[in-house]
């Protein structure tokens, strides 16, 4: 029996923190030095994972469970985000209550759409429906294409092929192309899965990612890469692949520093398990980035921070990384209230209607 590999946990959790913190903290340097792998390492990890033989005969098989686990979450964020905002509206009278929440549950990509009834725009959302344009349309290909150069190829083709048309198309509900542009990503992961990647292409990714960030910072880049808008040139993607490839080496040797003072308190007595905490995240990361969606849309955490403001003066003259920390905060103990919610709600259906009899006993 294999045991989990954690610091693919560890690494999800850091990088959703970071997706957090890059998206409230108005530092523009800051936003460019995430934005330049943020996104592609979630890609690379869920392509890591894509193991197994592809056939065409599964593909049934394979878009349900898809389907669940990542349509059910984008539709279930974007139906609670128009209950939330209507009840909302009509209690506190802030805003005349309109049809633009319900625009949002057609809009599939991150672009902001001008209505008749406002613009409208899903957040983060997107990555999770093009996350599953991204899985079909590559177990399709896997079941065709059995070269994992070819593979590899091919993918690199499509994804720039939608970075071209996507000027074209970007004013299309349900637009498939972030999930062709993601592709290349989703296409690295899972050939580092399968073949060894020479130590030489490594180094060359992370020379890559400083030459994009100085490019970024000091370079005069009109705009940084963003797989929302297919924007990527080949740099970017190589770049990416080193950022990426810099944190997973950073989470190793977090988690083993981590488990090293755990042991130390643990020889002392001491309870101190910080390692937990972010292998919660990583594990959670969607509800994370659907509870951030959230708040990134409507806005209702707001609130939280104006109520904290006029308890605490002195936030107020914070400067925007700790008011982004604080944000980040908010939206964990959010997440944290949802999963214990699950938990329970699990654990409760599982004592009310057990599958057997042994199941049963197992319960009382």
């Amino acid at each position: 029996m294999h045991s989990r590999n954690l610091t693919y946990d560890v690494i999800k959790g850091l990088g959703i923190l970071l997706v957090i913190f890059a998206h409230f903290s108005n530092h523009w340097q800051i936003e460019n030095i995430f934005f330049s792998f943020h996104m592609p390492l979630f890609i690379l990890v869920a392509g890591l994972f894509d193991k197994g033989e592809a056939h065409i005969k599964d593909f049934g098989k394979r878009t349900r469970q898809n389907a669940w686990r990542l349509l059910v979450p984008y539709f279930g964020t974007l139906i609670y985000m128009c209950l939330i905002s209507w009840i909302w509206d009509a209690y506190t009278g802030e805003e005349t209550l309109n049809r633009l929440p319900l625009v949002r549950l057609v809009i599939s990509t991150g672009d902001f759409y001008a209505t008749p009834y406002g613009e409208a725009w899903c957040g983060p959302l997107w990555f999770l429906f093009a996350l599953f344009i991204t899985r079909e349309l590559f177990f399709l290909l896997r079941c065709g294409i059995r070269n994992p150069y070819s593979v590899l190829l091919v993918c690199t083709a499509l994804s720039f092929t939608a970075s071209v048309l996507y000027p074209l198309l970007a004013p299309m509900a349900w637009n498939p192309l972030p999930g062709i542009g993601m592709l290349i990503f989703y296409a690295i992961g899972w050939f580092a899965h399968q073949r060894h990647i020479p130590a030489i292409a490594k180094v060359l990714s992370i020379i890559a990612w400083l030459a994009v960030i100085y490019w970024y910072l000091w370079g005069g880049a009109a705009a940084h890469l963003d797989m929302r808008t297919c924007h990527a040139n080949a740099l970017e993607v190589l770049g990416a692949c080193g950022g990426s490839l810099l944190l997973y080496g950073f989470c190793r040797y977090l988690l083993s520093a981590l488990e090293e003072v755990q042991t130390w308190c643990e020889h002392r007595g001491w309870k101190f398990a910080p390692a937990p905490f972010w292998t919660w995240c990583g594990r959670n990361s969607m509800l994370i980035l659907c509870v951030h969606s959230f708040d990134l849309v409507t806005n209702k955490f707001a609130f939280i921070m104006n109520w904290a403001t006029a308890l605490s003066p002195w936030l107020a003259t914070l400067d925007s990384a700790w008011l982004a920390l604080l944000r980040a905060a908010i939206t964990l103990l959010v997440a944290l209230l949802i999963d214990l919610g699950l938990h329970l709600f699990y654990h409760l259906r599982d004592l009310l209607f057990p599958n057997n009899l042994e199941h049963m006993a197992q319960s009382i």
